[in-house]
């Protein structure tokens, strides 16, 4: 194929770059000849065209689809190398990616492991030590690596079209398994604190953060204050009363936490005010009801997976369960009974005995699971649970993006207590929309909402100058994109939004769910929420965009869409 005109173009724009690059490029030697500039190394040519690129901005496509890769994290080096954050190789390549004692980085997928040191072009394929083309590179605290050799490793098609600016991957075994058949954090460095949540009803929050914990190492450890979360989630109930997930996602989403166990230790009965969250929890995803495979994945590529059990075990030696052999630490139970006990997946191993269960399931294969009982429980903590388990993989929930503190200066919100139902109009799209007036001058960054099913859709307008409906007129797009899994979404806009103090402005989502009757999550008052407060929001519903209604009036709810912004220099 013939190189199009925007490829001479950016050619002579490259050239154009290299008679201003000797007046700024003091590190590189330039030959002056009657006037002209002459490269004297090809190198030369690779730095100004690298420099061209990364200042126009590199697009990247995975498997024929635009993957939004922020600019931060994607670069071409002095050699035309495309080097990227690790953080986006789990949701580029589908591998594993764990970082060590911070310059040691270990990639998995399938049966490769690659390990690679900062600063060293040595990489250990599978126990065999190859050269690379090029150093992996610290950036500001940050390893990057080179894509193309990843791409080679794990085989993707790798291709650099110069005509977008772009660097497009594509999977060349699609189906292939990216797990292996038996994983096990413990193996892994990514053992959390084993909890006791001793005689309180506080299960579900020991999981969600130890799940949440496992996802940050092992590069970032931290222990989470259950006593917290389980004090100031908003809803009614105390902390012998029990919860589940759905709490843990509004109390993370809304900013309350979590916050370090040593700000507010377990069992005491008291529970500051005013704690700040430790970390950010930006995004949260529902895994499918006994999706086996799902569930290894998200254990593989993110952290644990809390899921639920029905235990009649009462005491740490499991003695008085009929369903759990404490010799071997496995459990499994086979009825009717719903579950009554949160716990979280951190690993499997196909070939577990089914002989190693007091109740002998059909065949081997097991989770492994870690427990809040205390490390007197199974095996410090950690016990196997049978794939024929009623109750495990039912409900599901994995912490997929954590990010610092300071991620955004504010969060404009009206749903601190989340997704407690859901409106519509018994269709799979509707139209539903926030409108926020800032406090001083900010920049609007992202929005975050819930998907409340697998592949939802969705399109992001914003408006300025919110007026009333008739101002939902003028919306323009900010984002789009599809949504694998139910869950908490913060969805980054295109280009960022200048939100003027004191003035209204309105962020509108489109969103479609397949198999859907009422897709917009909602906040509302249940028999645990009775203290919600609906008078603290501007929300709006649409089943067509053009005939809104005000939520608060007709549906006594608030809409679940949050504003992230930044405060203007």
């Amino acid at each position: 194929m013939r190189p199009g005109k925007k490829f001479y173009l950016y050619i002579i724009f490259a050239i154009a770059l290299i008679f201003v690059a000797r007046f700024v490029i003091t590190s590189r030697h330039a030959k002056i000849v009657k006037g002209q500039t002459v490269i004297e190394k090809s190198s030369d040519w690779n730095y100004v065209i690298a420099n061209y690129v990364n200042m126009t901005g590199i697009k990247m496509s995975v498997d024929g689809s635009p993957f939004n890769v922020t600019q931060e994290k994607i670069y071409m080096d002095d050699k035309r190398n495309i080097m990227v954050n690790y953080n986006i190789l789990k949701d580029t390549i589908s591998c594993a990616s764990n970082r060590y004692y911070n310059t040691m980085l270990v990639l998995e997928k399938s049966a490769n492991r690659l390990i690679f040191t900062a600063g060293s072009d040595t990489v250990s394929v599978n126990g065999t030590d190859e050269k690379m083309a090029v150093s992996v590179a610290m950036v500001d605290n940050d390893i990057y690596v080179p894509l193309r050799f990843i791409c080679e490793k794990f085989n993707y098609d790798y291709k650099w079209n110069y005509e977008q600016n772009c660097i497009e991957i594509s999977n060349k075994k699609s189906g292939e398994k990216i797990y292996p058949y038996c994983y096990d954090y413990r193996k892994d460095g990514k053992v959390t604190t084993v909890r006791n949540q001793e005689d309180f009803g506080t299960c579900w929050a020991f999981a969600s953060l130890t799940a949440l914990s496992s996802t940050l190492l092992p590069e970032h450890r931290f222990e989470f204050s259950a006593d917290h979360m389980s004090f100031h989630n908003g809803y009614n109930l105390g902390q012998m009363d029990g919860g589940e997930y759905t709490m843990s996602m509004a109390y993370l989403a809304a900013w309350k936490g979590p916050v370090l166990e040593v700000e507010d230790p377990y069992g005491d009965g008291h529970s500051p005010d005013n704690l700040k969250a430790a970390v950010h929890v930006q995004e949260m995803q529902i895994i499918g009801s006994k999706d086996y495979n799902a569930i290894k994945e998200a254990v593989f590529l993110y952290g644990g997976v809390q899921s639920s059990l029905y235990m009649s075990v009462n005491d740490a030696g499991g003695k008085k369960s009929q369903y759990y052999n404490p010799e071997s630490s496995a459990y499994c139970y086979i009825g009717m009974e719903k579950p009554n006990h949160d716990i979280v997946i951190v690993g499997w191993d196909d070939s577990y005995p089914a002989d190693n269960f007091a109740t002998k399931p059909e065949q081997d294969g097991a989770f492994i699971c870690v427990n809040s009982w205390g490390d007197k429980f199974g095996e410090n903590g950690y016990f196997y649970v049978s794939y024929f388990d009623s109750n495990i993989g039912i409900r599901n929930i994995v912490y997929t993006v954590v990010e610092d503190r300071n991620n955004y200066d504010n969060i404009y919100q009206s749903d601190e207590l989340g997704w407690t139902g859901k409106i519509g109009y018994n269709q799979d799209s509707a139209y539903f929309a926030n409108v926020y007036t800032t406090n001083k001058d900010e920049i609007l960054k992202s929005v975050g909402f819930y998907a409340i099913g697998e592949d939802t859709e969705y399109e992001v307008y914003f408006i300025e100058n919110f007026q009333g409906t008739e101002s939902f007129n003028t919306k323009r797009l900010a984002a789009k994109g599809l949504l694998k899994n139910a869950g908490y979404y913060t969805i980054k806009l295109n280009d960022d939004l200048i939100m003027k103090k004191d003035i209204k402005y309105a962020v509108v989502v489109y969103i479609k769910t397949p198999n859907s009757v009422h897709p917009v999550a909602v906040e509302c008052k249940t028999d645990v929420t009775t203290d919600v407060v609906i008078d603290d929001g501007e929300g709006y519903i649409s089943a067509n965009g053009r005939s809104w209604e005000r939520v608060e009036e007709t549906q006594n709810c608030n809409i679940c869409l949050k504003f992230y912004t930044d405060d203007m220099e």
